[in-house]
């Protein structure tokens, strides 16, 4: 390895301990067992924390914190830390080290240095001890039985599930995250370097699979915590739960300040298309009120622990007075195409790339209309930066027209301006058309929208329909008051308060009737 790379491991190690032994100091407050002991609602539950990626701060210090509000609720934690074995996961990403390109397997390398069970061993001591899981080592027998699954997809090239789970769908969608870009199975095969890597992240997905099955038949837990349950190791770790009938409670991260998403049995991604809990009920004003504020403030991200929106943007409006020559304006709103793409059973489209072509194709038809494409921000203001923007792809496979314009991540133009601007929203997966819904905007949702399936949108059946659909939404009478309660459900209800600046504050309220949701408890 490169001397300079193994430098760069040591610092990266070094501030990723010295950030974790700083989130520790929340868990430095007094032990409240009495006062729990008196609150508790179920017998005692044992609960596997499946952390598996230990050298993210942010995730790590989320997996800490919900162990202690379900440890103060009497529950047996046992706490689960890669052992730095697999050949990939999701904390790999090709971009991290420009200046020396690594390979996917040096890179690991790297990760591992910085995330792997010593800061178990470092971190736990301070005033954060829980029963620790380690993952066993792979018999011979195990190894094989990989090899010569990897060997039939090598000759085949076959999607076959591995002990019945869907290994493929995960190891795509952790190459993809790798990459920072969209990749096809056909691009994976013609390409050596490609193949090499999914085979890499395919490999891992096995010996997650392999593992778990180990750890869940030696501890017996009866629910397993996951982040996010997308990408390897995570999605493959909910499946094996799933199939071994272990529930598991899966969180992330909400957008609003303080709050926790947490879905059971799959990843929100999927949980949030057929949920039944939404009935669209009326608000009261104050709900109201405090639904309107919170969608003002995501305009420029102040109400948001995570968002996208350039700084400022709000300053920045949309005003393109040539262009109201047209009778129709379409907001055409992407994703990053990278991020959380996983295998809906309904897509309608291969994928993005797929569905912006029919979109072009529409409005070659719609000559009316001026399409806008707006890219989205988080390809340049997100975490994990964008390896390929999709202006670019656009600029470059498609031909200019006209009456569709394309405005780039970098452009700093304010989407909500977009919006109000435009007649109509096109939108593929994104949640910025809950928003559009709820400022009075007919929406042609034709991917895996949250907002999908609630009443409230026009959903694409088919690919042959989308002229159609589209004609029909564009004189689609919108129920703002429904999108409206839809928002508060997803803002305020899906996405749960939690209290995590104070220690005393560990049996909150809000702490204590999340720690009962994880647990299956409510």
């Amino acid at each position: 390895m490169h001397p300079i790379l193994r430098l760069i491991a040591l610092i990266q190690a070094r501030k990723r301990s010295a950030q974790l032994y700083k989130l520790s100091r929340i868990f430095l407050g007094p032990d409240s067992y009495k006062e729990a002991n008196n609150s508790i609602k179920s017998q005692q539950k044992r609960i596997i924390i499946a952390n598996s990626t230990h050298g993210n701060p942010t995730i790590t210090s989320g997996d800490l914190f919900i162990a202690e509000i379900l440890r103060r609720q009497g529950h047996d934690i046992l706490y689960a830390v890669c052992d730095s074995s697999l050949a990939a996961c999701s904390m790999v990403e090709s971009k991290k080290y420009l200046r020396f390109k690594p390979t996917l397997e040096v890179e690991k390398q790297l990760n591992c240095k910085s995330c792997n069970k010593r800061f178990g061993r470092d971190y736990f001591p301070v005033g954060f001890v829980h029963k620790s899981v380690e993952w066993g080592y792979l018999d011979e027998h195990e190894h094989e039985e990989i090899n010569f699954f990897l060997d039939c997809w090598n000759r085949s090239g076959d999607l076959t599930r591995f002990r019945s789970i869907k290994v493929h769908e995960h190891s795509l969608a952790g190459l993809v995250r790798y990459y920072g870009q969209s990749i096809g199975m056909n691009e994976i095969i013609n390409s050596e370097a490609h193949k090499r890597n999914y085979a890499n992240f395919l490999k891992a997905a096995c010996e997650v699979v392999v593992n778990w099955e180990k750890i869940l038949v030696e501890k017996r837990p009866e629910i397993v915590v996951i982040n996010h349950g997308l990408y390897v190791p995570q999605g493959p770790i909910a499946d094996t739960c799933k199939k071994w009938g272990i529930k598991t409670s899966i969180w992330h991260y909400g957008y609003r300040k303080n709050t926790i998403v947490v879905s059971r049995g799959d990843t929100y991604h999927k949980t949030l298309l057929k949920e039944q809990s939404f009935k669209g009920c009326s608000l009261s004003q104050r709900k109201r009120d405090r639904v309107l504020k919170y969608l003002e403030g995501r305009k420029d991200g102040s109400a948001d622990q995570i968002s996208f929106a350039h700084k400022d943007s709000k300053a920045y409006r949309y005003n393109r007075k040539e262009n109201e020559k047209y009778l129709y304006k379409c907001l055409v709103l992407t994703n990053v195409e990278w991020d959380a793409q996983c295998h809906y059973k309904n897509n309608v489209y291969a994928n993005m790339r797929e569905w912006l072509r029919a979109v072009y194709t529409l409005a070659q038809k719609r000559k009316d209309t001026l399409f806008i494409v707006r890219c989205h921000p988080a390809e340049v203001t997100g975490k994990r930066l964008a390896s390929s923007m999709i202006s670019d792809y656009l600029k470059q496979s498609l031909q200019a027209l006209d009456n569709f314009l394309i405005i780039e991540a970098t452009n700093k133009v304010s989407t909500y301006s977009l919006i109000s601007h435009c007649d109509i929203c096109i939108v593929y997966a994104t949640k910025t058309a809950v928003e559009a819904v709820a400022m009075g905007k007919p929406v042609l949702v034709c991917g895996e929208s949250c907002i999908r399936n609630k009443g409230l949108t026009v959903d694409l059946k088919c690919k042959e329909s989308l002229f159609d659909s589209y004609n029909y939404a564009l004189g689609l009478s919108v129920d703002i008051e429904g999108a409206l309660s839809y928002a508060y459900h997803l803002y305020f209800e899906v996405m749960q308060d939690f209290d995590n600046i104070d220690p005393t504050y560990f049996l909150s309220p809000a702490n204590i009737k999340l720690a009962e949701y994880i647990a299956w408890d409510r």
